[in-house]
């Protein structure tokens, strides 16, 4: 069991990193609602940069689709809202300090690394 364990742990991480990047990016918000293509464009480069600043592992955690359906996910949990068909914090989470916690609750998943 512990096999198959490390393989999921490892598949899980990789979800929890590009949920963290899409995390990140939502500080671009807080100036104004942008289109989810935009988003998911400044999160791609953003998650390059984590990458290779060594703050995420998982190459595969900068993806297009993982990022999309993170993006999905704040929206469905209301940390976003769709405004004039483009993307905005919810207003409770308009500020640097609101959508950066929203990042560390991602990071909060992620404290020992799977080995």
């Amino acid at each position: 069991g512990d096999d198959w364990l490390r393989t999921y742990a490892a598949i899980l991480w990789s979800f929890l990193e590009g949920y963290r990047v899409a995390a990140r990016e939502l500080t671009s918000l807080v100036k104004g609602s942008m289109t989810g293509k935009e988003l998911v464009k400044r999160a791609l480069a953003t998650g390059n940069r984590m990458f290779l600043a060594g703050e995420i592992e998982r190459r595969e955690a900068v993806s297009k689709p993982v990022l999309q359906n993170a993006y999905q996910a704040l929206l469905d949990q209301g940390y976003l809202v769709r405004d004039d068909g483009k993307l905005a914090l919810a207003e409770s989470f308009r500020t640097n300090a609101a959508a950066g916690a929203i990042e560390g609750r991602i990071a909060g998943y992620m404290e020992k690394v799977p080995e």
